[in-house]
């Protein structure tokens, strides 16, 4: 398995879950609707209105999807060690804080203390 190597980042919302607990840094990210919304059209290269249909099935998706594979509420804040918003720390910000929070997590040879 991947992370049992080390050094691997999992992205999605159920990555908090393939990993065992004491070897993870489960990270939520998040941003108010709007920003989201205006993140999803320009990504995608949507009108607003698609935006807003698209981010409401994807909210629904996961939700279904954290329910029925791991058996969690996904809006239980204790399933993440760490909640950035990114619409006020920007991407800039909230890397440096999770850099910060994983040496925080991991000290000393980070990488070797979270392989073990």
């Amino acid at each position: 398995m991947i992370g049992e190597h080390g050094g691997a980042v999992l992205l999605g919302r159920g990555a908090p879950y393939v990993l065992r607990p004491e070897r993870t840094l489960r990270v939520l990210l998040v941003a108010p609707r709007d920003v989201r919304l205006a993140r999803l059209a320009e990504s995608r290269g949507i009108e607003p209105g698609a935006a807003e249909e698209r981010l409401a099935h994807e909210e629904r998706e996961r939700r279904q999807f954290m329910r029925h594979h791991f058996h969690v509420d996904p809006d239980d804040p204790a399933l993440y060690d760490v909640t950035l918003n990114t619409a006020t720390l920007g991407a800039d910000g909230a890397e440096a804080l999770l850099l910060r929070a994983f040496e925080q997590r991991f000290p000393a040879g980070s990488a070797r203390s979270a392989r073990a």
